[in-house]
């Protein structure tokens, strides 16, 4: 029964440390879309802002989306790594 506790917390700390990494990753792809389209509107209807604004916005509005992209990635490979582990029942 011990072995079953101690794989399980080891499980559990693995995950926690991938959701913390996941956690940035994610993040940092909800900020830079919202830079993206903070650009893409700023471009349009503001007079003072470059021709080039809108399309610079939504370059970075899809590096966000892959931003998104590789997290989701990531988290696939973390789970076909480390596959959950069935509870004992006795």
């Amino acid at each position: 029964m011990t072995e079953v506790t101690e794989s399980h917390d080891r499980y559990t700390a693995r995950l926690k440390a991938f959701r913390a990494d996941q956690r940035s990753t994610t993040n940092a792809g909800v900020v830079t879309c919202l830079i993206g389209l903070l650009l893409m509107v700023s471009g349009q209807y503001v007079a003072e802002f470059p021709r080039w604004a809108p399309y610079a916005g939504f370059a970075v509005i899809v590096f966000g989306w892959g931003l998104f992209t590789l997290s989701i990635f990531k988290a696939v490979a973390f789970r076909r790594a480390n596959p959950p582990i069935p509870e004992v029942r006795s």
